[in-house]
């Protein structure tokens, strides 16, 4: 993923898949180990939100996730990992860019993989704990298709929404 400086706007973030994290320094993947991976705040971290996602874009558009962070601080996403609901080789992209208080974060990608009939959404964290994640699909929220989003909605619900608002307040 790349990042493009948009003073004043939403960061946007682009770019290919990004590969599994690699492993620890003593070769492990750190399950098990007495060993703190980072210095992580989970506080912060559990201050970001998945608010707003397409998963069928118009013709010639991408898919997307929009992150908000809905702290009084500015959160460094390095090592932050998104994903689908793929039971392994789930990673969508990565990315090392630092989401404002009270921002928004854009995340794209060149390929389709989220699953239009229905898939997960999950935001981990650099140690892989799981930050935020939603579901869609038969028995969960709606499908947001044709180019429609499904946004968080002020309650806490989420609904689908004809306007998109990348790197803004949803508007329902």
């Amino acid at each position: 993923l790349s990042l493009t400086s948009t003073p004043g706007a939403a960061n946007q973030i682009q770019g290919p898949p990004a590969s599994d994290p690699p492993p620890d320094e003593d070769g492990g993947d750190g399950v098990g180990d007495n060993t703190p991976t980072s210095t992580l705040d989970a506080f912060l971290w559990s201050q970001l939100q998945i608010n707003e996602v397409v998963v069928d874009p118009n013709t010639g558009e991408k898919e997307w996730v929009e992150l908000y962070n809905a702290s009084t601080s500015s959160i460094d996403l390095s090592g932050g990992i998104l994903c689908d609901g793929k039971e392994s080789n789930c990673v969508i992209g990565s990315t090392s860019s630092t989401i404002e208080a009270s921002g928004y974060l854009i995340l794209t990608w060149d390929s389709n993989e989220l699953n239009n009939s229905g898939d997960k959404v999950i935001w981990k964290n650099p140690e892989g704990v799981i930050v935020d994640q939603i579901q869609y699909g038969e028995g969960f929220l709606p499908i947001a298709a044709d180019g429609k989003t499904l946004a968080h909605t002020n309650d806490g619900g989420w609904a689908i929404t004809t306007m998109p608002t990348p790197g803004e307040a949803n508007q329902i």
